[in-house]
Formats: structure tokens, sequence, C-alpha cells
């Protein structure tokens, strides 16, 4: 955008205008590069923990399960790799759960408190719309003794709240003269995007809790032992949590992808409501108390150490970045010109940031080029054959990545015969790199994609 391309028009995204904003944030107050990507990671770790801290009572013992909890996401989310870092549905999850704090402390009034609330909120919204059913958290938790007289108030205030940040939002679009191609890029890459991928809902509902289905487990127990014994535990701020961990699973399950970080804006909340839980519990004076005193000790420590395990083993390493920078470099001084990548998840793109370069085109991902034919498909190639056609960069990177496909090779680029012309007509192979041995970059190890890079004749 700095160089001049505009937001859906330019550049070809679905995202919505929140992202934008969360890049504005990173890039503008933390800086650019690896470093700063961290420090925004970290920020967004707290502001998820102040949203817990504000969300539970102020007792000693709901605030050792709010910290629990808080400590407890940021090691699953160092778990799931460096992937992961600044992910939208993270930062979706801690504006839920400082939204949920703010309308839990500033309760006294009333008509404030549901403005911020609803505010943060539909800041989450412009990020990803998946999120939308917490907008109706003070509708279904409305205050017993709210009077009738101030609902139309009530309501205009949250209206109004609610509609902050898309207002801005489109204020932003129409001062970029985005919003035709921002409708545009959500009806067509947006619908198409949405239907790859998708996953049944018994694995959804399977994956929704898999890194905690054991202190989900116990603490359905406990609350049923708790229900059984007449114990009151499902306070204000119970509820509220409660909620929020529903709207984060709605999220999850329209998303229908089952990815690991889509499962943040539930993992957030669940996380705090099964401490919460467990802390209600130890509040007790019965025997119970030593059972969910026991039960917050071993989860954490074996969480803690089981989470602290992974990320150690992780490593710190960029294969496919570091070579492709290397190569591209010598190709660029053979042919000078601008790069276009061609590839899935975006290493090529991230190799020219580290680069402080521009790519040709605003095509950002190469994944809807090779989807099952369909109308949106081919407008889709035919605008960027005509675009790189014209201009003709320098050198184009293609990986062997494919959209949600496993082990797709560059045998997909056969199934667009205009690309493979386009290239047999122009260009030349330059180089060809696949890594020689499997890397631990998250979880599990796995071969790095391969990539080949192209070089005008």
């Amino acid at each position: 955008m700095r160089h001049g391309a505009k937001p859906y028009v330019d550049l070809k995204d679905f995202n919505f205008p929140g992202t934008y904003f969360l890049e504005f944030v990173e890039v503008h107050f933390v800086g650019a590069g690896d470093q700063a990507a961290r420090i925004y990671d970290l920020a967004l770790c707290i502001a998820a923990g102040l949203g817990m801290w504000l969300c539970s009572e102020r007792r000693y013992w709901p605030k050792v399960g709010a910290l629990c909890a808080a400590a407890l996401l940021t090691l699953f989310h160092l778990q799931d790799g460096l992937a992961q870092v600044g992910q939208r549905d993270f930062a979706i999850a801690a504006l839920a759960l400082i939204a949920c704090g703010a309308f839990l402390r500033l309760s006294r009034s009333y008509l404030l408190s549901l403005f911020v609330f609803e505010a943060f909120v539909g800041l989450a919204v412009t990020i990803k719309p998946t999120i939308f059913l917490l907008f109706w958290l003070p509708v279904i938790l409305r205050y017993d003794g709210e009077r009738t007289s101030s609902r139309i108030k009530a309501s205009i205030t949250g209206v109004c709240g609610a509609l902050l940040a898309p207002s801005l939002a489109l204020i932003w679009l129409f001062r970029n003269h985005a919003l035709l191609g921002f409708m545009r890029d959500i009806q067509k890459l947006g619908a198409v995007h949405a239907s790859l991928g998708r996953k049944s809902f018994v694995f959804l509902l399977v994956h929704s809790v898999s890194p905690v289905i054991s202190l989900v487990l116990v603490c359905s127990a406990l609350t049923g032992l708790a229900a059984y014994k007449h114990i009151h535990i499902w306070s204000r701020s119970l509820r509220v949590v409660a909620f929020a961990a529903l709207s984060g699973f709605v999220s999850y399950l329209c998303q229908g992808k089952g990815l690991s970080y889509q499962r943040y804006p539930l993992l957030g909340p669940l996380l705090l409501l099964c401490c919460i839980v467990l802390v209600k519990m130890i509040e007790q004076k019965d025997r119970s108390r030593y059972l969910s005193l026991a039960a917050l000790t071993v989860f954490s420590f074996w969480f803690a150490l089981q989470a602290t395990s992974k990320t150690a083993s992780y490593e710190a390493l960029a294969p496919l970045e570091t070579e492709l920078q290397t190569d591209l470099a010598a190709a660029q001084r053979l042919v000078p010109g601008r790069v276009q990548c061609l590839d899935t998840y975006s290493g090529c793109l991230a190799t020219l940031y580290n680069m402080r370069q521009v790519q040709d085109t605003g095509y950002l991902y190469d994944c809807y080029f090779f989807t099952q034919d369909s109308q949106e498909q081919k407008e889709y190639r035919a605008d960027f054959i005509s675009a790189i056609t014209a201009s003709l960069p320098g050198q184009i990177v293609i990986t062997n990545q494919d959209c949600f496909a496993e082990n797709a090779g560059f045998s997909r680029l056969d199934r667009w015969p205009q690309l493979a012309t386009l290239l047999q007509m122009h260009y030349k192979l330059y180089e060809s790199w696949q890594a020689d041995r499997q890397y631990k970059l998250w979880s599990r190890s796995q071969k790095q994609p391969e990539f080949r890079i192209y070089i005008l004749r």
C-alpha cells in the first residue's frame, strides 16, 4: 500500500478491514521484522490475560484461576508453533475477553459497559465476522435489575457501540475507493475460500477442544457435582464467560476448516471457564475442594510441562525463505526486475518482505487459481494472466503447495494451461530447490515445500 497499491482493488484479498488495522498497529507502533512480530504477539497474550483478569471476580481464588487460564492460553499458543504468531483469531480472542471484562467491570454504569463491550466486539467482527454471536451477550444476559424504561436507551447505546468500528472501516474503504472492490472480493474469493477444506461436524466437534479435553471433562463433572449438591457457582461473570466460549465455538464451526488457530476464540474463554469452575469448587467447605485443588494443580503443571517441552523442541529456522532469498538475489543480478509469487502459504511473500521488495501484482495467494472449475476461478485466472502479461516480471517463483491438498507437487500447473503457455513462451527455469530433510517447525516434523524460480528470457 505504501507503494500505491489499493486494498481490494490492486490487492486481491478477502480479509476484512480490521485485519489491515491490526497490521497498521503492528508496523507503526511496534515495527517491522521478526522481533516486532513476536512483540506484537506477546502484546496479544498480555491483552488476553488482562481480559481474563477483568472477567474474574474480585476475590483471591478467582484471580488465581484467571492467572492460570492466562498462562495456559499463552502456552497453548506457543506450542502451536511460529506459524501462529499474530493470528487474527488470537487477536479476536483477546478482544472478546477484554470486551467481556469491560462489560463486567463497568457494570455500575450499564450504558458505558454496554457501549465499550459492543465497540470491542464490533472491532473483532471487522477482523472476522464469524464472532457475530457475541454481539447478543447483553440481550441474553441482561441485568436482572435493569429498568424497562431504559431498554430503548440501552438498545441505542449498544447499536452505536457495535457500529463504531464497522463505520470507521466503511469510511476507510470509501477513502481508498475500495468499497466495490471489497464487496467483489468477498463475494467471489470469500465464497470460494469458504467452500474449501471443510471438515465434518464430528471432526470439528472433536478437534475444537482436543488440547484440553481432559480439563473440560473434569470441569463438566465438577459442574454436575455442584448442581447435585445445590452449590451455586453460576455467577454473572461465569455466565458471561460461558456465552463468550459459545460464541467462539460458533465462530470455529462457521469457518469449518478445523485449523488449530481457529480455536483461539473458543479456547480462551473455555480455559477461563474451566479455571473459574475449579476455583469455585475450591472455595467450598467440603471434600470437593481438595479434588478441585488437585485438579487445578495437576492440569496447570501438566499442560505447562507439555507445552514447554513441545515449544523447546521446535527448530527456529526458515529453510524455504532462507534458501529462496539467496537464490532470488542471484537471479535478480542476472535479470533485474520485480518478482511474482505463486504460492499458497506466503513463503515467497515473506521472503520478499525480508528483502524489502514488493511483488509485481496484488495477487497474494495462488490458492484460488487451482480450485475446481467455476466462473469465479476463470475470471480470477483471466485477470491474473492479463496483469502479469502486461508487466512480465523478471522472476516468477512457484512453490509446490496446493490449497488444502497434501503432496500436490508441481503437477498442479497442468491444470492451468494458460500459465504453462506463458512460462514456456517468456521464461526459462533458473533454479529448483527441495529440502534435504524434515524440519520440526511445529508439533510434527515435515518437509518444506519445494520451489522453482523462472527468469525472463
